[in-house]
């Protein structure tokens, strides 16, 4: 039986756990469009003042809530998240939907791939409400967010956005995080390795532009001229390293590495 969509959304259902929703949509108690459309009235409610969003569109939501109902009424397996709302940081790639970095540089850009965290959150059946603003290329100059404790204040952080959402009352929990206090590292593969900074010279690199001055300074430290290096701006995503696109990675030691293992 299709939801009645133009029922007023029942904030209750936003306090629900994923584990509580994904049983009571198993049991048809609720639809996805249901658990949805709950989230997007919190969320229109204070977006115009918190700013919390880079990107927000409710009714591309809601389309992909649909096809998930019917996938469920076809009796086909679900996902683990199925009907599940999940903001990401617009940092991360999505196909078809805007991620443009914090940066102007990037604005009005839209990825033709999906970062591999969205193919997975994608193939569980989560259902991408909106991506959340960070920090110019999640390293500096604060975006539009403000802090809803106090209006006049920004929440800082590249992760601004994701945090205003969740201190302004949005029915979020963040269910995962990069813990950045550690080493960075040049992931390669084992066709084609990079073990000592002196074999980066005539690879292409792939990284954030904000890390930059990171490789620089491993090139001054170990005597690399990096003019030698061909450097090609990625996203948190080891995609273009298995595609054969770049050489390497600069990346976190426990970030990308641990991707392309899983």
């Amino acid at each position: 039986m299709a939801p009645d969509t133009a029922a007023k959304p029942n904030p209750a259902l936003t306090r629900l756990s994923a584990v509580e929703a994904q049983g009571r949509m198993a049991r048809g108690e609720m639809s996805a469009r249901e658990y949805l459309d709950a989230h997007i009235d919190v969320i229109e409610a204070r977006e115009p003042e918190v700013r919390a969003f880079a990107w927000f569109d409710a009714d591309f939501a809601r389309q992909t809530a649909d096809q998930l109902d019917i996938l469920r009424r076809s009796g086909k397996p679900v996902g683990p998240l199925h009907g599940v709302p999940v903001a990401l940081k617009d940092v991360i790639d999505t196909v078809k939907i805007p991620t443009e970095n914090g940066c102007a540089a990037d604005a009005g850009r839209v990825p033709t791939a999906d970062a591999w965290i969205v193919r997975a959150l994608k193939a569980a059946g989560a259902i991408i409400i909106g991506k959340t603003v960070t920090t110019e290329l999640a390293f500096m100059h604060p975006g539009p967010t403000t802090n809803p404790h106090n209006p006049a204040h920004t929440p800082g952080g590249s992760s601004s956005g994701s945090a205003a959402a969740v201190a302004a009352g949005a029915p979020f929990k963040i269910i995962a995080v990069a813990m950045q206090k550690n080493p960075f590292a040049i992931a390669s593969l084992s066709d084609n390795p990079v073990n000592t900074p002196a074999d980066l010279i005539g690879k292409k690199i792939g990284m954030a532009v904000a890390n930059t001055p990171v490789l620089e300074a491993l090139c001054t430290l170990n005597n690399v001229d990096i003019g030698g290096i061909e450097i090609v701006p990625t996203q948190y995503d080891p995609a273009p390293l298995v595609a054969g696109q770049v050489d390497c990675l600069l990346c976190w030691e426990t970030d990308l590495p641990v991707a392309m293992i899983a």
